[in-house]
């Protein structure tokens, strides 16, 4: 028996109100706050989510990120935390009229989205937008009935695609990461300076030497950049890292199917070390000397709700092999710590390249 209009207008109805409460509540319980001035303090985040009792050399995801789901129940992970709060500043930036007539490219940008967010508004105003958009794949309101035109897929794939609606999944066209000469369609599902910033910039950096993208020159074509030699030693080390994230895991295959972010992980926590070290390190933090922060602001980037989520691609190492591993294969970080010789974390055979 199929449900009746009214029921679904019904339960759609119930659904929001229920929704709105609940957002309302959560805004009074979590409420947002302007970064950095008001709430957002590094220290205090940092702080709330490290275990000191949890000793890092044998696990340094556990150690920093003890308390994180605890203290941020309606979050996923830090990046997800930190993505939003971004949003919500540049939405905010945005949000303000230009001050003067300026040709620079900020005014620009603040003067189009202002455009933009007008014809947004006007368009939210009627509800025949909505009645066009429900039109466009053949159904009907107010009886909702499916016709014999009606496509599925068609409806879910230009809802993403016209609306960018994640309806199942998320379809939209993006430029192929390989070369800038060709578009191709993206299909997924609806996943401190140095120490931070530094370990994200160098995890990318060394995407463009793994075995993936390593051999594509920026046409596009395949090209060998490696002498023979390097290439059976780069292979010999990327195998360690494979094995060092299945060892660790109960997932199957998972140290094959995530070896490119792996291999990033470790090299750019090597990257970002290098650089740090040619620093002036400066005071520490938290009971941290300036190396041990360096590690731990790396791991606390990672934290998240699910200490061995992995995505359902399993393109990702489990979280907290993200901060274990790259950990493990860095001396420093042993050194850092004190780590003795049988830690879990202070490993006989690393597996570093640089």
């Amino acid at each position: 028996m199929s449900p009746s209009p009214v029921g679904v207008t019904f339960l759609g109805f119930t659904y929001f109100v229920v929704k709105l409460l609940t957002d309302l509540a959560c805004e009074a319980l979590f409420p947002w706050c302007d970064h950095p001035v008001n709430c957002f303090d590094y220290t205090i985040e940092l702080s709330q989510s490290v275990d000191h009792s949890v000793d890092a050399c044998e696990g340094l995801y556990d150690h920093t990120c003890a308390f994180w789901a605890l203290n941020h129940p309606l979050t996923s992970s830090q990046f997800d935390h930190l993505n939003s709060r971004i949003h919500l500043e540049l939405f905010k930036l945005l949000s303000k009229p230009p001050q003067r007539r300026s040709l620079s490219v900020f005014d620009k940008t603040v003067a189009a989205f202002s455009e933009c967010r007008a014809v947004e508004l006007k368009q939210k105003e009627h509800l025949h937008v909505l009645l066009d958009v429900l039109k466009k794949y053949s159904l009907e309101w107010p009886s909702l009935k499916v016709t014999s035109k009606a496509s599925v897929m068609e409806a879910l794939v230009g809802l993403s695609l016209d609306f960018h609606f994640g309806v199942i999944f998320d379809f939209q066209m993006t430029i192929d990461f390989k070369t800038d000469n060709r578009y191709g369609f993206a299909l997924s599902y609806s996943a401190v300076n140095y120490g931070a910033i530094g370990k994200v910039m160098g995890h990318e950096i060394t995407h463009s030497f793994d075995f993936l993208f390593g051999d594509i020159a920026k046409s596009g074509d395949k090209v060998d950049w490696y002498s023979k030699d390097s290439r059976a030693e780069f292979r010999r080390k990327i195998e360690c890292v494979m094995e060092q994230v299945q060892n660790a895991s109960d997932i199957k295959g998972i140290g094959l199917s995530s070896i490119s972010e792996s291999f990033a992980d470790t090299a750019g926590v090597e990257k970002a070390y290098s650089a740090f070290s040619r620093i002036a390190k400066g005071s520490g933090l938290l009971r941290y000397n300036p190396d041990q922060l360096f590690f731990a602001s790396g791991c606390f980037s990672f934290c998240g709700s699910k200490r061995e989520g992995v995505d359902k691609g399993k393109i990702y190492p489990p979280t907290f092999l993200r901060c274990d591993v790259p950990a493990a294969n860095e001396a420093h970080f042993a050194d850092a710590f004190k780590c003795p010789k049988e830690a879990r974390l202070n490993p006989t055979n690393r597996c570093d390249f640089h």
